[in-house]
């Protein structure tokens, strides 16, 4: 069933819904969650562009999932920026401290971007493309 909220204090509606899950015979059911934010923070709009982009896929305008995600690197000073598919951006640079509220880490071996969480999982970031930007 879909929820809605209203966050503050830029007035933000956000809607949830997960219309498709599957409950295998073992472990936790495994869902497709779409999320909906009607108005961007001020630091999402770099990677607005990208996020709208069809060749990478696209959910509609201001629609994410958190099985999409993307991850700009700037190879100037080693920062990395990624959109974590629920409406959010966290920044960050390879080698670095963990990002304070989320507790996750970011590294580039052989200039692949990987995100480390506090669990020891990894995500692995193989696909590139050129943003909007060039990067």
């Amino acid at each position: 069933m879909p929820k809605w909220w209203v966050s503050e204090p830029w007035i933000n509606l956000w809607l949830k819904d997960t219309p498709l899950f599957y409950q295998p015979s073992r472990g936790r059911a495994i869902e497709f969650r779409l999320l909906f934010k009607n108005r961007l923070d001020d630091n999402d709009h770099e990677l607005y562009n990208d996020l709208m982009r069809t060749d990478v896929f696209s959910f509609g305008q201001n629609w994410t999932s958190p099985w999409r995600r993307l991850v700009k690197t700037n190879a100037s000073d080693g920062s990395f920026r990624i959109f974590n598919g629920r409406g959010g951006v966290v920044n960050s640079i390879a080698g670095g401290s963990p990002d304070y509220r989320s507790r996750i880490a970011f590294s580039n071996p052989s200039h692949i971007p990987q995100v480390v969480y506090p669990s020891g999982a990894v995500d692995t970031f193989n696909y590139y493309f050129h943003g909007t930007d060039g990067v």
